[in-house]
């Protein structure tokens, strides 16, 4: 039994190495018909060599004998074809006339991806996965363009590059324009733009500040946002500017707003270092017709003026904070005159175009006062109550001032006249004294 074992562990052992000859000797054979094509064309080098070889379509096939690449030739040139394992020609390079050409399609054979050569450039498309394309880079004359679709004919966004700068385009599926936006000389410049081609928004650079301009998509108004200097800041017009708002810097009045229409205009100014608030009504020829504004002290005043924009009127708080009333002509000539005193009342004067007054009356706590004068202002008739009693006094003097004639009341209150001589003498009493 024991010899039995042995033999066969022996014969074991004799098969493991002749089986690792064998594979020995099959790596040695292997490398030899490896290099034996290596080895004739190098024994035959003196003798043998190939310039070129030709063949009309070179393909290379897979174990079952389908083709996975073919090298070809067309019309235009070279032609490389790949396949699939199913057999899906999925790559082409070729040329097209104006360079290179390559396309890819997935195994759906729709177009997915392209590269090619053309008259300004290269072109890079894609496609989805139905052959609808997608988006593009291509090269045009000093310019790029990058563009994305929505599976339509018509861009949905575009970027461009050229000699001008950069521009953008957002379009809808059916090719119009939603958003523009490029740069200018001096800045940017964007727009929106309605459903009806009309750029209801537009934003752009000055060169000294920025515009942001707002319409209706009727055009019937519009709204301005500006901050470059000298420009109106605010700006809205209706009816083609029949109506407008707007507010502008004024280097005197400070930011003045105003609203116009065709009945006129009003401004409201906030004023400045130099000069107070104000509020100015202009009529249809631009005349200010209306002034309200502060006086140094504090005080208010409101000034109205005729269709040429002279002073005819001025309501204002004196330096003491009475209330005064002044009437002019067109001349300017102040020819009356309310105001108001707290210690002594109110007075009226009325004045002659020489600044003269010729007539003044006044309220006070006694009683009313009345002065008629002559050109020169000298006083010739005079009214009111006496000095010693409540009833009234009227008295009228020459043109020198002296009375001539009183009347009044004496001291039992009857009726009485006095006439006086030029001097101021009293001449007679009626009724004569008892």
């Amino acid at each position: 039994m024991n010899q039995i074992e042995s033999r066969l562990q022996s014969l074991e052992a004799r098969l493991a190495r002749r089986e690792r000859q064998l594979r020995r000797h099959q790596l040695v054979l292997a490398a030899g018909l490896l290099a034996a094509p290596a080895a004739v064309l190098l024994a035959a080098g003196d003798f043998m060599k190939f310039e070129s070889i030709q063949v009309q379509r070179l393909e290379i096939v897979d174990e079952s004998g389908q083709v996975m690449l073919a090298a070809s030739s067309n019309d235009q040139g070279g032609q490389l074809d790949i396949w699939d394992a199913q057999q899906h020609n999925v790559i082409r390079l070729s040329a097209n006339g104006q360079g290179g050409d390559m396309a890819i399609w997935n195994t759906e054979g729709n177009s997915v991806a392209g590269v090619w050569a053309g008259v300004n450039g290269g072109s890079v498309a894609v496609w989805d996965e139905a052959g609808t394309r997608a988006g593009r880079i291509a090269a045009a004359e000093n310019a790029g363009i990058l563009s994305l679709s929505a599976g339509t004919a018509s861009d949905t966004v575009t970027l461009t590059s050229d000699e001008q700068g950069g521009r953008i385009h957002l379009r809808s599926p059916q090719g119009r324009d939603g958003f523009v936006a490029h740069v200018l000389e001096h800045g940017a410049a964007w727009a929106l733009i309605d459903h009806n081609k009309r750029e209801t928004m537009v934003a752009s650079t000055t060169g000294f500040g920025s515009n942001l301009h707002m319409a209706r998509g009727d055009g019937s108004a519009s709204l301005d946002f500006d901050a470059s200097p000298g420009r109106d800041a605010i700006r809205f017009e209706v009816d083609g500017g029949q109506f407008m708002t707007r507010l502008a810097e004024d280097g005197a009045r400070g930011p003045v707003l105003t609203m116009s229409s065709p009945a006129g205009s009003i401004d409201l100014a906030s004023g400045s270092p130099s000069l107070p608030p104000s509020i100015d009504l202009r009529n249809v020829q631009g005349q200010v017709a209306a002034r309200t504004t502060l006086r140094t002290s504090g005080g208010g005043t409101c000034q109205v003026s005729n269709a040429q924009g002279e002073p005819v009127g001025i309501l204002r708080s004196d330096l003491e904070g009475n209330g005064r009333l002044d009437l002019l002509d067109t001349a300017g000539h102040l020819l009356a005159s309310l105001q108001t005193r707290q210690s002594t009342g109110a007075t009226l004067a009325l004045l002659s175009t020489f600044g003269k007054t010729v007539c003044a009356l006044a309220g006070t706590n006694d009683g009313g006062i009345l002065n008629l004068m002559n050109r020169t202002g000298v006083p010739v008739v005079s009214a009111g109550s006496a000095d010693d009693r409540r009833g009234g006094t009227l008295t009228i003097q020459n043109e020198r001032g002296l009375p001539v004639v009183s009347i009044g009341s004496d001291a039992q209150e009857s009726g009485q006249v006095r006439l006086q001589g030029p001097d101021g003498t009293t001449k007679q009493v009626l009724p004569s004294r008892r």
